[in-house]
């Protein structure tokens, strides 16, 4: 049975997960303290993400100046399986205007992609989330297709 925890928790505070508990994504991420539960705390990564349910010996304050690095990462909404986004960032060699398909985003800080239509079955696995951005799919214009002309 786990120890009391020594430190009691508010919502809002800013948390990391202790050491001996951290997968290797969770590692020098900040967590913000979301609901707390009778038995656990919900935290949310202050970068965006899913919000995760953790016993309270799991976690510890975040470390001091934490709310410095924080106020500096801009929030990003979570990205859906099949949301239409496009993609530009440093070293990425296909134009900006394509559109593209979230396959799923992965906990850190990845994206997998297929372009829109179809690549011969070729698909992106790990895009950096800051390169993207979704689209309102309500804004994309169709351009008709030119149908293939047959001479008689």
């Amino acid at each position: 049975m786990p120890a009391s925890p020594t430190h009691s928790f508010n919502r809002n505070d800013l948390v990391v997960i202790q050491p001996d508990y951290a997968r290797v994504i969770d590692r020098g991420v900040i967590y913000k303290v979301v609901r707390l539960l009778p038995v656990n705390i919900e935290i949310m990564p202050v970068g965006g993400g899913k919000a995760w349910r953790v016993a309270p010996h799991q976690i510890q304050p975040a470390p001091t100046g934490a709310q410095a690095i924080v106020d500096t990462i801009p929030y990003q909404p979570p990205l859906h399986s099949g949301q239409v986004v496009t993609v530009a960032g440093p070293g990425w060699k296909e134009p900006a205007e394509k559109l593209w398909v979230v396959l799923k985003e992965k906990g850190d800080g990845k994206v997998s992609l297929a372009l829109l239509g179809g690549a011969g079955g070729r698909y992106w696995p790990s895009v950096p989330r800051g390169w993207i951005t979704p689209v309102e799919i309500a804004s994309v214009v169709l351009k008709p297709r030119e149908e293939a002309k047959t001479s008689s």
